[in-house]
């Protein structure tokens, strides 16, 4: 599919606009009839456009080429001048919705794009993207090189799409995606697992990964479309960790409310949870058999991937070299879930410089800059051989899909209306393949949406609060006000609703936008300064003398402590699930 910008730094739409001025244009794509391209579902339906986000997070909008023909053909447009952009020069590439009438919010998100003088930069390569919604994004001045907030910004996209391919409400072949995605993202199993870890725990951070003192964990199971029209889910689990039961956290107990609590040794609860995440189908409800035989991928929702993978290692499950269980926990896997072309196509043209379709190639030393770590899971999965096979038998059972997606293209009828049933080919992993599973970090989307600062960043009721999601959890005890409860259970629930609240969203600008609230502190509620104790009272665990709890927690040297309030989370240094 080829893409035309329309506003912003050399946009395609400064063909069609007098002295730089996209009045005009604005308003005839803002008033555009339908149904067609631009307003698929009829004359007030929504406009339907393309966000593109760049390899340095910059963003464009985009008109697809079907629209760009109905356009120009409505208003007797010339073809744009410059030579269209292909999905290949996005790292992601995702729905732009304004709903009727759309004129005025198009003007609004458009007026962020607007360039403002490059005085002094005669050269045509020193001139920058300087608009209010892109020059931030500049200060290498490329647009080419990935960047680790470009693969962020591209990553809560991709989270938007797959949500809109769950739910069945998205054009695949406008995103460059493949029109069998509905039908093979209809078998994605979406899992969320929650956990609690003792927050007295004073050693350093790499220590509490090797080793966590884990308390409780809980994990929900759901059909994403089952879950937004009625919040049920399949299954929903609390398990409290046996061994551990002497560790108790400073907060008020909260009962779990979908189930009841089990208490189980760690080998045990880790042996449940690898069965549940292995398992070879979801049943409909809790009382159906399960009659599938193949392992469908899954998406686990987490907060802190980095904690989490290192609670499910404390589990008994090997994340790195599983015996049937293969673990995506980086940010660009996702992109390969989607099938989006501008992951596989840089490894197809290694050996090309330039592609006038597919854009410059890129090398193999190069594949860390596109967020591919330098090991061997993801070089195997990412040769273009192994990535041109798992292709070919996807569209090895599908060779019409071509001629439909051209047919599609020249339609103008709702994508909604059409069939979105397509020939599944066969599944890449059989009964006694590899279980697929791709880790999204809640906490990390949460954190790029709303570049999230401050003591509170990244806590549950923070997420919550952005997130207007309901969070009881705060009460009060004995005239005493308590800030956190915990129950990984009732958490996994909330993972659940964190995710669908942002991919059900808006593009992540208008989120940020929308959601940005300022955050006022109380000096009370925050840890007292002062120098921290050099080194933690040690205890012996197996002293059945000792009580644990009775031990403060040393901070670091240069770290907030929790003092005589409530425990403050820190970004860079959180287990999850601490309140402010």
């Amino acid at each position: 599919m080829s893409y035309y910008q329309v506003g912003g730094f050399r946009a395609h739409s400064e063909a069609w606009s007098r002295n730089y001025d996209d009045a005009s244009v604005i308003a005839n794509i803002g008033a555009a009839p339908g149904p067609g391209h631009l307003r698929p579902d009829g004359a007030q339906g929504a406009l339907e456009l393309v966000f593109g986000v760049l390899p340095n997070g910059a963003t464009n909008i985009l008109l697809t080429k079907p629209q760009m023909i109905e356009l120009t053909r409505n208003h007797g447009y010339r073809q744009p001048y410059h030579s269209p952009h292909t999905a290949s020069s996005y790292l992601s590439l995702s729905p732009l919705s304004f709903d009727f009438p759309s004129r005025t919010a198009l003007e609004r998100k458009l007026e962020k794009y607007k360039q403002k003088s490059n005085k002094g930069k005669k050269a045509p390569a020193d001139m920058i993207d300087n608009s209010p919604a892109n020059k931030a994004y500049y200060y290498d001045g490329s647009d080419t090189t990935a960047t680790p907030i470009g693969r962020a910004r591209a990553f809560f996209e991709h989270n938007r799409v797959l949500y809109r391919t769950l739910m069945n409400s998205i054009d695949p072949a406008s995103l460059s995606l493949p029109e069998y995605l509905p039908t093979k993202l209809s078998e994605l199993r979406v899992i969320s697992f929650a956990y609690n870890n003792w927050r007295v725990d004073a050693r350093p951070r790499h220590e509490r990964l090797g080793s966590p003192r884990l308390l409780d964990i809980g994990w929900a199971e759901t059909e994403i479309k089952n879950f937004v029209s009625n919040k049920s889910c399949i299954d929903q689990v609390h398990c409290t960790i046996k061994e551990n039961q002497t560790f108790k956290n400073a907060s008020e107990p909260w009962t779990f409310l979908h189930g009841v609590t089990e208490t189980m040794r760690l080998e045990d609860a880790g042996k449940k949870l690898k069965a549940i995440l292995t398992r070879v189908a979801s049943p409909k409800s809790q009382n159906e058999e399960f009659k599938d035989t193949k392992r469908h991928p899954v998406l686990l929702l987490v907060h802190d991937a980095e904690m989490a993978m290192a609670v499910l290692r404390h589990l008994g499950i090997d994340v790195l070299n599983s015996s049937g269980i293969d673990f995506f926990a980086d940010n660009t896997r996702i992109s390969d879930l989607l099938e989006f072309p501008a992951v596989s196509e840089r490894y197809y043209d290694r050996k090309r410089e330039y592609s006038p379709r597919r854009g410059p190639s890129v090398k193999k030393e190069e594949a860390v800059d596109y967020g591919y770590p330098d090991d061997r899971r993801d070089y195997r999965y990412a040769s273009s051989a192994s990535v041109k096979r798992e292709d070919d038998r996807w569209r090895g059972g599908n060779r019409a899909g071509k001629d439909s997606r051209s047919a599609t293209a020249s339609s103008s009828s709702s994508y909604r209306e059409r069939s979105t049933t397509f020939e599944a080919p066969p599944s890449d992993s059989g009964a006694r393949g590899t279980q697929k599973v791709y880790v999204i970090d809640v906490r990390a989307l949460h954190s790029t949406m709303m570049n999230a600062v401050g003591p509170d960043a990244g806590s549950i009721g923070r997420i919550a609060k952005d997130l207007d999601v309901a969070y009881d959890a705060p009460s009060e005890r004995n005239g005493t006000v308590v800030t956190y409860r915990c129950c990984a259970g009732n958490e996994a629930r909330l993972l659940l609703e964190f995710w669908v609240a942002m991919a059900s969203g808006a593009d992540i600008d208008t989120q940020n936008a929308e959601r940005s609230v300022t955050l006022e502190y109380d000096p009370d509620d925050l840890p007292p300064a002062g120098p921290a104790p050099a080194h933690a009272p040690s205890f012996d665990p197996f002293d059945e003398s000792v009580d644990p709890n009775d031990f403060e927690p040393a901070v670091a040297p240069g770290e907030s402590g929790s003092g005589g309030g409530p425990h403050v989370v820190r970004a860079e240094d959180s287990d999850g699930w601490d309140e402010f």
